[in-house]
C-alpha cells in the first residue's frame, strides 16, 4: 500500500495520483505500506521534478555498508525503519504546464503530469546513485548534503548523513571500461573522491550489474539529478525512467526495462 500525502495540488491532479499510484502498487511487493509527501512547489534550476527519499544504511538482510532507499530496506526487513516518517519526498514543480487528460490528447507544448509523477516515485523506490563530482571532475559518492535541496524547499526528514558510502543502486553498477564494479564493495568514498570514478560517470558506458542490456544515463557532462540516476534514453526511448520527458510525450506504464533495475536492487 502507498499512502499519499499531497499539498498543493488541484483536484484532477490529486484523483491522477490516486490512480498512478496504483501501477506502483501492482509491482512492489512489500508488507510494510509506504509513505510519501508529494508536493507542487517552485523548484527552478529547470527541474520538472525532484525526489529525495528516505535512507536506511545496511538494513538487515541488506548488503553491508550502502544505503537504501528507505522503501526498499522497510520490504527486505520487514520492518518499518522509521515510523512516522515518509519514504521519501517529491517535489513537482508549480509553474511547468501540467496536463491532466487522455494520454493520445497531450499539447505539444504540454508535460504530461501523470507520467512525471510516476517517474518520480521510481526515484523514491531505488532510482538514487548518490554520486557528485567536484571542481576537479573527480567522482564521489555518499558526500551529497541537504544543501542539494534549494532552500525554499522543507524536507519532511533529516537528510541522511551519508558518510561517504554508496547507495545499493551504485553498487549494483558495472564500468564497461573495466568490466569491474562501479564502487569497491566495502569502499568509503574520500573526501577528494576518486578520479577514474570521476571520469566514469560521464564514460557513457556504465551499464547495472544484474542486467548488462541496461544502459546507464552517463552524458559527458555530469549533472546532478539527471546523470547516473536513469536509464539512457538513446538506448531506451521509451523507457518511464529516462531523464527529462520532454513536452507532449507520456510514458503512463512501468516498462520492464525500468522495473528490472529496481526488481534486482531486491524488489
Amino acid at each position: 500500500m502507498i499512502n499519499i500525502t499531497a499539498i498543493n495540488f488541484n483536484q484532477q491532479e490529486t484523483a491522477e495520483m490516486d490512480q498512478l499510484k496504483v501501477l506502483w502498487e501492482q509491482q512492489l511487493n512489500s508488507n510494510i505500506p509506504i509513505r510519501l509527501t508529494i508536493e507542487k512547489v517552485a523548484i527552478g534550476n529547470g527541474l520538472l521534478g525532484l525526489t529525495i527519499p528516505n535512507g536506511v544504511f545496511a538494513p538487515n538482510h541488506g548488503t553491508a555498508n550502502c544505503w537504501y532507499v528507505s522503501a526498499l530496506a522497510d520490504k527486505i526487513s520487514n520492518l518499518d525503519h522509521q515510523p512516522g516518517q515518509p519514504d521519501g519526498a517529491i517535489y513537482i514543480d508549480s509553474a511547468v504546464p501540467w496536463y491532466i487528460g487522455p494520454a493520445n490528447q497531450i499539447p505539444q507544448h504540454q508535460y504530461d503530469f501523470f507520467s512525471n509523477v510516476l517517474h518520480e516515485m521510481g526515484h523514491a523506490f531505488g532510482y538514487v546513485g548518490l554520486f557528485s563530482t567536484n571542481n576537479n571532475n573527480d567522482g564521489l559518492y555518499g558526500r551529497l548534503t541537504a544543501q542539494i535541496i534549494p532552500p525554499h524547499i522543507n524536507l519532511p526528514f533529516a537528510f541522511p548523513a551519508l558518510n561517504g558510502w554508496p547507495s545499493i543502486l551504485g553498487l549494483a553498477t558495472l564500468s564497461q571500461h573495466s568490466n569491474q564494479a562501479l564502487v569497491t564493495p566495502g569502499t568509503q568514498c574520500p573526501a577528494q573522491g576518486f578520479t577514474q570514478l570521476g571520469q566514469d560517470l560521464v564514460s557513457a558506458a556504465l551499464f547495472r550489474a544484474h542486467g548488462g542490456t541496461r544502459v546507464v544515463y552517463a552524458p559527458g557532462t555530469f549533472r546532478l539529478f539527471s546523470s547516473f540516476d536513469h536509464i539512457d534514453p538513446t538506448t531506451y526511448p521509451q523507457a518511464l525512467m529516462q531523464p527529462a520527458l520532454p513536452p507532449g510525450v507520456t510514458r503512463r506504464v512501468i516498462d520492464a526495462d525500468s522495473w528490472s533495475v529496481l526488481r534486482n536492487l531486491g524488489w
